[in-house]
């Protein structure tokens, strides 16, 4: 869905299947992971348009993760969510919209690593763009537990670039030819570099890196406001093309550093124990489906 998709909501049909596998020297620190994602633009009118989406996926260690404060992490975690998004044109170019979702994420489904994110937007045109204005809550944010995030961006598109500038969301994509292709995001930490080659219609040849967090809700964690992160960089080269009218594929290896396993109550913070991994190898493939 991109960057912008899960703000912005879906207006085509999709499915989406991931793998990855990290093998690293030391087969302890071995993972693997996979996701389902699916969305539907449920209604577009003259004022009101509506999506749902849900999703579902799962990392998966070779053992438990014993953090340097003893504390043992589950070989297996989750995360599920379903949602919603609706939006309404107030006039000519200003639109309304409100989006949640409820899940889980962590080891178990229990109430304690359930989750909830709350976001608002509010869109209206400037000279040569659009501006969007944004709130959101969530009780496993990227900035800690219930903390309101405001931001904003400005929105700008030409026939060569499309540009959002702003807060906490920046991103990038610049196609200076017909077969190169170049683009940045970063959302909060999550930060990615791209430079692609050819179409994807015809099959594209990429070379990326980027700088990850997940993050989890441990049912069993005393202080309720810890959040369990896994982070990483990535290193990684792939190859994407069409499998038929609807049907994409990608494919990919690369290599995966600095990855880190903590317990903190807010960004970075790793006052609850932390752990780091061994470097890997990584293969990783997708499906996307247009429904």
């Amino acid at each position: 869905m991109g960057l912008l998709g899960g703000m912005m909501g879906t207006s085509v049909p999709l499915m989406l299947v991931e793998g990855r596998f990290l093998m690293p020297d030391r087969e302890d620190d071995s993972a693997n992971e996979s996701q389902l994602r699916l969305s539907y633009p449920v209604y577009k009118g003259e004022q009101y348009t509506s999506s749902v989406n849900t999703s579902y996926s799962q990392l998966n260690f070779k053992n438990k993760i014993t953090l340097d404060n003893g504390l043992s992490i589950p070989k297996s975690l989750f995360k599920t969510e379903a949602g919603t998004r609706i939006s309404r044109t107030i006039e000519k170019g200003r639109v309304l919209g409100v989006q949640g979702s409820y899940g889980y994420a962590g080891d178990e489904f229990v109430p304690e690593t359930s989750t909830y994110n709350i976001a608002l937007t509010y869109s209206f045109p400037g000279n040569d763009g659009n501006w969007v204005l944004l709130g959101s809550i969530s009780n496993n944010g990227i900035f800690g537990a219930n903390v309101p995030v405001p931001g904003f961006f400005y929105l700008k598109k030409t026939k060569n670039f499309t540009g959002v500038f702003g807060l906490p969301i920046i991103s990038m994509q610049w196609t200076p030819t017909h077969l190169w292709s170049f683009s940045a995001s970063a959302l909060g930490p999550n930060v990615s570099v791209e430079a692609s080659r050819g179409k994807i219609e015809d099959g594209q040849a990429f070379l990326g890196s980027s700088f990850m967090q997940r993050r989890y809700l441990l049912s069993d964690r005393t202080n309720d406001r810890d959040r369990l992160v896994v982070e990483e960089k990535v290193l990684e080269a792939g190859w994407r093309m069409p499998l038929g009218k609807s049907i994409f594929t990608e494919v990919k290896g690369g290599f995966v550093f600095d990855r880190a396993v903590y317990v903190g109550e807010s960004l970075f913070d790793r006052g609850g124990g932390e752990q780091d991994l061994k470097s890997a190898w990584m293969t990783a493939f997708s499906l996307r489906f247009l429904l």
